[in-house]
């Protein structure tokens, strides 16, 4: 953890977080053949980020490109390449889980949330930054677009057309965009994501732990005042088969579970105050507790207890570890005690 926290910083592009991926110990015995160096220069024109021709031999350079052709579906030149590919993708979620750890651990919401992205985009084999769209069956940048000027410009867009009472048109306009076989197929798809509905209560004061105590009083210090939020997830199953959290991702090595992070952040988005990791299969409630001293809208105390401000709020994310696109963000208010209102 510590070598992980030496190669993370508090605002990490997705260039910059790959980087650190693919300089972990890890892949240090990732294997680099006879004339594969070659090989690597080759892929290396074909990826969004080229290496050095230095580094062809490099096994750390050849995990980037192999991610990278992994992310923006890049044909591999030998077979051999999709072993390595498996291989490094097998390291790679856990490897970024620990690094989502070291963020919350010092508060870098940015770095973690394109960590976070990024394994989304490795999940499905798409670049984080591009449409989610693309992430369905049967489609390309062509047919996205196609999509786009149809009038649904996110994945989320789509999702609502097909689960509302405009079903039967949509799928109608489906098979005229992108013909009768990959419109089912994009349904199918469509009715296995997962729709979720969020929902907290007005944060209250939280008691301390027998452990934030017990440091204290060996510190001579107080122990600082924490607020904490209820979270109530609950999965809305729109398949015909019931709710089922095996996740879609064809080009995914391994069979996965959906997974969620649940983080508070400051009003400004720009501090992480709190991380949750969860699964569940129809419905879960969870708490979180936060510093109280992190809140503080403009104007307010940023006391604890009930001396903050009703216009003082955090934010709350949700944030899928399979699909891109499904993230969900709210505003947590203490003039509201009903999360069915936060957007």
């Amino acid at each position: 953890m510590a070598l992980l926290g030496d190669a993370l910083s508090p605002t990490m592009s997705l260039h910059a977080v790959l980087g650190a991926l693919c300089g972990v110990s890890e892949y240090d015995e990732l294997p680099v053949r006879h004339n594969e160096d070659s090989l690597n220069m080759g892929l290396s024109q074909q990826v969004r980020w080229q290496i050095d021709r230095k580094a062809a031999d490099d096994p750390h350079a050849k995990a980037s490109l192999l991610l990278q052709a992994h992310l923006g579906r890049t044909p591999l030149p030998i077979s051999d390449y999709f072993t390595d590919t498996r291989t490094v993708l097998d390291n790679s979620l856990r490897i970024l889980q620990a690094m989502v750890d070291v963020c919350a651990e010092a508060g870098w919401l940015n770095t973690a949330i394109t960590i976070m992205r990024l394994v989304q985009g490795l999940l499905q084999a798409r670049w984080p930054d591009e449409s989610a769209l693309l992430m369905l069956p049967e489609m390309d940048r062509e047919s996205v677009g196609r999509l786009e000027r149809a009038g649904w410009g996110a994945l989320t867009d789509l999702l609502r057309a097909l689960q509302g009472g405009s079903r039967d048109a949509t799928l109608k306009k489906l098979r005229q965009e992108l013909g009768a076989k990959a419109a089912e197929e994009v349904v199918a798809v469509a009715a296995r994501l997962p729709d979720v509905e969020v929902r907290w209560g007005r944060p209250t004061p939280a008691a301390p732990t027998r452990q934030q105590l017990d440091e204290a009083e060996d510190g001579g210090a107080e122990v600082e005042p924490a607020l904490a939020v209820s979270v109530t997830l609950h999965r809305h199953s729109t398949g015909r088969g019931g709710a089922s959290t095996r996740v879609y991702a064809p080009r995914f090595p391994k069979v996965k579970e959906e997974g969620w992070w649940l983080v508070v952040s400051d009003q400004s988005d720009t501090e992480l105050l709190a991380l949750k990791r969860l699964s569940f299969s129809t419905a879960t409630t969870v708490r979180l507790t936060f510093p109280a001293a992190a809140v503080n809208a403009p104007g307010g105390d940023g006391g604890g207890g009930d001396s903050h401000r009703e216009d003082e709020c955090v934010v709350l994310h949700l944030i899928s570890d399979s699909y891109l696109g499904l993230d969900q963000r709210h505003t947590v208010r203490w003039a509201s005690t009903d999360g069915a209102d936060g957007k």
